[in-house]
C-alpha cells in the first residue's frame, strides 16, 4: 500500500478595516471569525502530515504566536515525510500518520480553544484570545514533542534493522535504509552501532560498495566531528571514544574512497589520538590495547595512534 502524503494548508487572508497597532510577541488581536478560519485549516492538516504550511502574515501580524504554531505543525509533518521517503514500512508510516490526525482532531475539539466564547469583545490585544491562542501553542508543541518520540523509536527500529541485516550480510536489502541513516539520523545509528563494533566496521565499509563519495566523506567528518564532542573525562566516554577512533581507522586504512580526506584530516586524527591516548610514553601498552579493539588485521591504526601522532606532537 503507498502511502501518499500531499497537502497543502492555507491560512485564509483576513481583511481588517481601521487603523491597527501591530501587536507585540506576546498579544493577540484575533477575532473569533480569525479562529474559525484557524480551526478550519488545522482540520485540514489533520487529514495527513502536512509538507507545506502557508501561514498568512495577517494573522501573524495580529497574533505571533501563530508562527510557532505552525512551525511545530510543519516539523511534525517533515518528520512524517522523512518516515515515508526513508523506505521504512508503510504500515508504521501508516500508524504514524492516524497518531497524528487522531491527536489533531482531539485539538480541534477543544471548546475553550475554538468555540465562540460569550459575553466577550470582538477583539482584544490581551486576555480571553491570547489565552485561547497560548493553550492551542501547548498542545501542538505537546503534539511535536510526542511524535518526534515516535519517530526517534522507529528510526531506532531501521537502525536495529541495519544491524540484524549487515550481520545476515544482506546488503542489497539494507541499501536505502543505511543512505537514508548515514544522511539524516547519523547519530541515532552510530549510538546504535556502536553496541557493537565489528558490526560498526562492516556498516562503514559497506558505505565503499555504494560508491558515495560525498556521502562517505560526510560520515567520516561526522563520525570525527562526535570524537571531538566526546569529553573524555570517564571510563565509559573515554572506552567508546577508543573503540570509535581505532575502528574508524581501521575503515580509513587502503580505502581510495578516504585517501583525500584522510590527508585534509589527519592532524584532527592525530589530535583524536592524543585525546584518547594521552599516555604517549606508554607505546607499548597503548598499542597492545589498540590491537584489541580493531577488528581489521593492519597495522595502521596502532601506528597512527602510538607513532605518527606522538611524533606529530614532539614537533610542537
Amino acid at each position: 500500500m503507498e502511502t501518499s502524503l500531499p497537502i497543502t494548508v492555507v491560512f485564509p487572508i483576513v481583511l481588517i478595516t481601521g487603523a491597527q497597532t501591530k501587536p507585540t510577541q506576546g498579544s493577540c488581536t484575533l477575532t473569533d471569525e480569525d479562529i474559525s478560519d484557524i480551526k478550519s485549516a488545522v482540520q485540514k492538516a489533520s487529514k495527513a502530515a502536512v509538507n507545506d504550511i502557508v501561514l498568512d502574515p495577517t494573522l501573524i501580524d495580529k497574533c505571533p504566536m501563530l508562527e510557532k504554531i505552525t512551525a511545530s505543525l510543519k516539523s511534525v509533518a517533515t518528520e512524517i515525510v522523512q518516515m515515508r521517503d526513508s523506505a521504512i514500512s508503510t504500515d508504521q508510516v501508516d500508524q504514524l500518520k492516524q497518531n497524528f490526525e487522531d491527536q489533531v482532531n482531539q485539538i480541534v475539539k477543544s471548546r475553550d480553544i475554538f468555540e465562540k466564547q460569550s459575553g466577550t469583545q470582538a477583539t482584544k490585544e490581551h486576555g480571553e484570545m491570547l489565552e485561547r491562542m497560548t493553550a492551542l501553542q501547548v498542545k501542538v508543541t505537546e503534539l511535536e514533542q510526542q511524535i518526534a518520540k515516535q519517530t526517534a523509536s522507529m528510526y531506532e527500529d531501521m537502525a536495529e534493522l541495519i544491524f540484524q541485516r549487515l550481520q545476515m550480510n544482506s546488503t542489497e536489502s539494507v541499501r536505502s535504509y543505511t543512505k537514508h541513516m548515514m544522511e539524516e539520523k547519523l547519530e541515532e545509528l552510530m549510538n546504535k552501532l556502536e553496541t557493537n563494533y565489528r558490526i560498526y566496521l562492516g556498516a562503514l565499509r559497506f558505505l565503499n560498495h555504494m560508491n558515495d563519495q560525498e556521502l562517505i566523506g560526510k560520515v567520516f567528518d561526522g563520525i570525527l566531528k562526535r570524537l571531538g564532542d566526546m569529553k573524555a573525562d570517564s571510563d565509559d566516554v573515554k572506552e567508546n571514544g577508543r573503540n570509535l577512533l581505532v575502528n574508524l581507522l581501521c575503515w580509513t586504512v587502503n580505502n581510495d574512497f578516504l585517501g583525500k580526506k584522510y590527508k585534509e584530516r589527519q592532524v584532527d586524527l592525530y589530535r583524536m589520538a592524543l585525546k584518547f591516548y594521552p599516555k604517549t610514553y606508554e607505546k607499548a601498552a597503548n598499542e597492545a590495547d589498540v590491537r584489541s579493539r580493531q577488528f581489521c588485521e593492519e597495522n595502521f591504526p596502532a601506528n597512527l595512534i602510538t607513532w605518527f601522532a606522538v611524533s606529530w606532537n614532539d614537533r610542537g
